[in-house]
């Protein structure tokens, strides 16, 4: 697996950020990379998630001192973090892995969208590069492709990823063509897949039949929107499951079971998609 030897080259990637440069672009594989994540960020789940349908190995530390004591027994290819943390928090933990540790794998920053952090700041830290958050498939692609960690995509131009979470054309119906609303739309699907993949299982372990309802309510119309009717389906179900008096806990667990790894399909699509309307 292929490192980056020193902080020269920095990558910043807004989550506004919607264009690929790679081209043809075939099935993402990070061929079992290890990746370290550090912190307890409200998207931490979704990132893993993401991570670990392109084939990666993923570990999570709660702050900057259990990471240590799991970078000390191990080797990671790529690491995420916040900077804020209770214990240890990322500034402290980068300048250890940098100075006293002396590893030079990518370490990159997890910053909130009000943080105005710029570059030469974290690249002094010792940061290859930051995402924002909240955390989007196409931003996370693209700052992977932006370090030039070429060999952990597999390209396969004979080989094309079949889309089936977005139909474009009927988005671009309702859009009359217009190609940024279309990105805005896919955007805010992006966001409440996101959304679902983060709270289902908590609101369904906890038997919140109203928040559960509320959630796929939201997520049905954004369904909608992008022309996903298998998805809306799903949702549709739960929904009229959840609005009962008495709602059946466990046939709302085999929606959860059919609904997640949807999404985790659609996280994994989305790449896909943004290239094929860029290329249009």
């Amino acid at each position: 697996m292929p490192s980056i030897e020193n902080n020269d080259f920095y990558a910043e990637v807004s989550f506004l950020s919607f264009l690929f440069p790679l081209g043809e672009i075939g099935s993402i594989d990070l061929k079992q990379a290890k990746i370290l994540l550090i912190g307890t960020a409200i998207n931490q789940h979704t990132l893993s998630f993401l991570l670990q349908s392109w084939n990666a190995k993923v570990e999570i530390a709660s702050d900057g001192l259990m990471a240590l004591e799991k970078i000390y027994f191990n080797q990671y290819d790529l690491i995420f973090m916040n900077l804020e943390m209770d214990i240890m928090d990322g500034w402290a933990t980068a300048k250890f892995i940098r100075q006293r540790l002396n590893l030079q794998m990518p370490l990159i920053a997890l910053t909130n969208i009000i943080q105005q952090i710029d570059s030469e700041t974290l690249t002094k830290a010792g940061f290859n590069g930051h995402l924002s958050q909240p955390i989007y498939t196409s931003s996370l692609f693209q700052l992977l492709h932006t370090l030039q960690i070429e060999a952990l995509f597999t390209k396969q131009s004979n080989n094309k990823q079949k889309i089936s979470c977005i139909d474009i054309d009927f988005i671009k119906k309702i859009a009359n063509n217009d190609l940024s609303f279309v990105r805005d739309i896919i955007h805010l699907f992006e966001e409440h897949t996101s959304e679902v993949i983060q709270q289902l299982p908590l609101l369904h372990t906890n038997h919140q039949a109203k928040g559960l309802n509320a959630l796929v309510h939201k997520y049905k119309s954004s369904a909608n929107n992008v022309g996903n009717k298998k998805l809306y389906q799903l949702c549709n179900q739960m929904e009229k499951e959840t609005q009962k008096n008495e709602p059946q806990w466990h046939e709302i667990e085999q929606q959860c079971n059919s609904l997640l790894p949807e999404c985790q399909k659609i996280l994994s699509e989305i790449p896909f998609v943004l290239q094929k309307l860029e290329a249009a």
